[in-house]
């Protein structure tokens, strides 16, 4: 796991659980609460399949609506091919919208320097909104 002062990548590898990802999310969301998580990175480029339930993907979405909450306009990219993210990425995006809304935004790559371009330009694009306000 990689953690910097705004957010976190994780590279999944294997056959990859929905019990093991609510378990990383939730340690994500347990570590430095003073600090404002911007987004996440989900890579799964190394895994052979997901295996999500539907139960699963609503615990994952309920979860990160709570830290939505705490960080709003937290963004998650989720990297991967279509038969490695097993149509998860489509579902948790729909998911996302219902559950959570705006507080969350979430989109998925083919490559990490896709999804880190995505977050690097929405980032930017957050911080020059919040500058001409001010």
């Amino acid at each position: 796991m990689e953690n910097n002062h705004q957010g976190v990548l994780l590279k999944m590898n294997g056959l990859v659980s929905g019990r093991e990802i609510i378990d990383l999310n939730r340690e994500i969301y347990s570590r430095d609460q003073d600090k404002q998580l911007r987004y996440q990175i989900w890579d799964f480029t190394d895994a052979r399949r997901m295996e999500v339930s539907p139960e699963e993907l609503h615990t994952i979405a309920l979860d990160d609506k709570a830290e939505a909450a705490r960080n709003p306009n937290m963004l998650v990219a989720l990297v991967g091919s279509p038969r490695q993210l097993n149509g998860v990425d489509i579902s948790y995006q729909v998911f996302s919208q219902t559950w959570i809304g705006d507080g969350l935004q979430s989109d998925s790559f083919r490559s990490l320097q896709e999804a880190r371009q995505w977050i690097e330009r929405l980032l930017s694009a957050t911080l020059e909104t919040q500058t001409s306000q001010n």
